[in-house]
């Protein structure tokens, strides 16, 4: 769980693996575009993001790492195969 007070955050930066962020209280702006809780904003690897507490609060926060192999996932040193960002879906 992570803290942002307002007006804080990070710069532009791209991760070499997936994340997300699952917003709990307050309100964030990624890239410019603003974000309220509760959400989730996903980022695959190699793409640029970056954060900042844009609210009159501090933003509650976790975030979520996907790590990969050359064959898929790892969680927890059980692999799991990869899916192409084609294949994800939401119902």
């Amino acid at each position: 769980m992570t803290w942002i007070a307002p007006g804080r955050g990070y710069a532009v930066h791209r991760d070499e693996h997936d994340v997300s962020i699952f917003l709990i209280e307050g309100e964030i702006a990624v890239l410019g575009k603003q974000v309220v809780a509760p959400a989730v904003v996903f980022f695959p690897a190699g793409h640029l993001h970056d954060m900042k507490a844009v609210g009159a609060k501090p933003a509650k926060y976790i975030v979520w790492e996907f790590h990969r192999t050359e064959s898929g996932h790892v969680h927890g040193q059980i692999p799991v195969s990869a899916q192409k960002p084609d294949e994800i879906f939401v119902q």
